[in-house]
């Protein structure tokens, strides 16, 4: 008797295998439109079933089982969405303004130390999860994933705790955009520009996972170009290619790490930089979240947690090197600020001269 031929289609409303159970799989393509943007009763409604979409891998398993017992989500994020989510997840706040505060209480050399040493332990943290979320993609990650391992009360703790860091992050991260925006008109209220990143978000959030995974996708795109950009007009300062208007116009290599040094406060300051890279590093735990909503972890995931490695390379610790050759530690401009001109990435295009990118 020839093998029976396996299911790839997975938009079947049902499936039966010999003498088994009928399984019921969901079929998200019978929704209205309305439903699926979030906009009608419907949306707000458990799912009926799991739509058996993860891809099942091995030899010798009961596949329809399997399926059925994939979790209640979609599986809509594309490998293009889940690999940008782990590289520019987390640019952001901590980053472009945070690491003002940084350099001014732990000097160029104490900010790159803390950010190495957080971003050596966060490589170790993704490949951990990344490892767990590709063998058991289920739904609630690493907090499900806690409370296999560990114990459900150590889950609770942690899933609270999750969403109370992220209740106080979102309204953190809008008033920063407002003042963000404030920086190139002062006209319009800080409130009136919350209200609006507000809403943005909100809008977002109807589309469910798909809105949210294109959203991060074009975002991160943008930021990584903006960092790629300032690393390499950063290069060309450092070494003297500056306008002449500006404070670059001649070599100064390695000036600020002499006058007035590496380190602004000892060993003190370095454990004080420690708090603001911790922050810089929220969202690499993402990619966990996401491992069940793509059709095969497998495949996607290995990619997208290597790609933490050149996110912390590339992005944080070069850029950061860069800021701390333009720009001294007791630069005045870093002292409190929390607005785009306390920004070390602004201070340094502003003294560069070059007009117009200051406000990019």
């Amino acid at each position: 008797m020839a093998p029976k031929k396996e299911d790839e289609g997975y938009d079947v409303a049902s499936i039966s295998s010999g003498s088994s159970p009928r399984v019921e799989f969901y079929d998200p393509s019978k929704e209205t439109v309305w439903t699926r943007v979030g906009l009608s009763l419907e949306s707000f409604k458990r799912a009926p079933g799991t739509t058996g979409g993860i891809v099942i891998s091995g030899s010798n398993v009961d596949t329809e089982k399997l399926r059925a017992d994939n979790p209640m989500l979609q599986q809509t994020m594309k490998p293009r969405h889940l690999t940008m989510i782990a590289v520019g997840g987390s640019i952001g706040t901590g980053l472009f303004v945070g690491s003002g505060s940084a350099l001014h209480a732990g000097g160029p050399a104490g900010v790159i130390i803390a950010w190495i040493l957080m971003g050596i332990m966060l490589i170790n943290v993704t490949q951990a999860l990344g490892e767990m979320c590709i063998l058991f993609p289920v739904s609630g990650g690493f907090y499900t994933l806690a409370s296999r391992f560990l114990d459900p009360s150590f889950a609770f703790a942690m899933g609270w705790n999750y969403y109370l860091q992220w209740a106080v992050v979102l309204p953190l991260e809008i008033t920063v955009a407002g003042t963000t925006v404030q920086y190139w008109n002062t006209s319009v209220p800080l409130a009136a520009w919350i209200t609006i990143f507000w809403m943005v978000i909100v809008i977002f959030s109807v589309f469910g996972t798909l809105g949210y995974a294109e959203e991060e996708f074009w975002s991160s795109c943008l930021k990584l170009l903006v960092i790629v950009m300032f690393i390499f007009i950063g290069v060309v300062c450092v070494c003297g290619g500056g306008p002449k208007s500006g404070e670059y116009s001649h070599y100064i290599g390695g000036k600020f790490w002499s006058d007035p040094g590496p380190f602004a406060n000892g060993f003190k300051g370095v454990c004080a930089v420690f708090v603001t890279a911790a922050f810089a590093f929220s969202g690499t735990e993402l990619i966990g979240l996401a491992a069940s909503e793509t059709p095969n972890p497998r495949k996607t995931m290995p990619g997208a947690v290597k790609g933490t490695f050149w996110r912390i390379t590339v992005i944080y610790v070069l850029s950061l090197t860069v800021i701390g050759l333009l720009v001294p530690y007791n630069e005045p401009r870093l002292l409190g600020g929390t607005s785009a001109a306390a920004s070390p990435f602004v201070i340094a295009l502003k003294n560069a001269g070059i007009k117009g990118l200051d406000r990019v």
